[in-house]
């Protein structure tokens, strides 16, 4: 599979380095945040050879690839100056995706061990002055 001439092909089909504002890959997709969706049309980027799928989810324009996405991204990244870092907004002026096509599930919370969520809980607690309805797995005590 020649990644660079897919690279180049998704680019083209996804209106050019100006229609993107960022680029980054996961374990099997490139996760592109675009300027403007409604021009990419999902037949010509699923008709790219390497392209196994697409997926308009959370702001992100998800190209499937598979478990070659680093060597794709790679090429893709060599093509263009966008950043991986959308939540920094971009460097150039360029318009900020509308709030509306980001999550909006509220916040998240991650925990790396059982320590932390103690310390998580108990802190709601000095904050709210009430005990939480938080159920734990029975393998995590406080």
């Amino acid at each position: 599979m020649d990644y660079a001439v897919t690279a180049k092909r998704i680019l083209e089909c996804l209106g050019g380095e100006g229609n993107i504002f960022s680029a980054t890959h996961c374990m099997t997709r490139l996760r592109i945040v675009l300027k403007d969706e409604s021009i990419v049309n999902d037949d010509d980027v699923k008709a790219i050879p390497g392209v196994v799928g697409v997926m308009r989810k959370s702001g992100q324009y998800q190209i499937i690839i598979g478990n070659n996405v680093a060597k794709c991204y790679r090429e893709f990244a060599k093509l263009g100056s966008f950043s991986e870092d959308a939540e920094n907004g971009p460097s150039d002026g360029a318009v900020t995706p509308p709030a509306a096509i980001l999550p909006q599930a509220g916040p998240r919370f991650y925990f790396s061990s059982s320590k932390s969520i103690s310390q998580s809980l108990e802190s709601s607690r000095r904050l709210t002055g009430r005990n939480s309805n938080v159920s734990l797995p029975k393998n995590v005590s406080i």
